[in-house]
């Protein structure tokens, strides 16, 4: 069983399958941790700050941050991404044979601009649950 160490592959995995949002993002340009291509728009994504539970029995739960990133020289653009991303990881759940991922809560948002390139940073909460 999986647990939040490997979040970034299913995060990877919804992004990169939704259709909203390679409508305005090339999956190509979609990637973990952040390596600022020069193609914009472009989305980058991290996880950190793992924190585990346990019962008596051993590992139950982990909690994890996980922030994603979408960067354009278009400031309605990245708005527009966010709000794809925001609308296709809020409130999900997902399980499979290797993993059972109870949650995914926004937990924050903030925006930047550094000289003409616009970034809208997601902070969500996601767990990972034993079953």
């Amino acid at each position: 069983m999986k647990n939040a160490l490997s979040i970034n592959k299913y995060i990877n995995k919804f992004l990169t399958e939704s259709e909203a949002v390679t409508a305005l993002v090339e999956v190509q340009n979609i990637r973990p941790l952040i390596l600022a291509p020069t193609i914009f728009p472009y989305i980058s994504f991290m996880h950190g700050n793992i924190q585990s539970s346990y019962t008596k029995d051993g590992w139950y739960e982990d909690s994890t941050t996980v922030d994603i990133i979408c960067v354009s020289d278009d400031y309605g653009q990245t708005v527009e991404i966010a709000e794809a991303v925001r609308e296709l990881l809020e409130e999900k759940a997902y399980k499979d044979d290797d993993i059972y991922i109870s949650q995914i809560r926004l937990i924050g948002s903030t925006e930047d601009q550094i000289e003409n390139v616009f970034v809208q940073r997601l902070s969500f909460d996601v767990k990972v649950t034993a079953f």
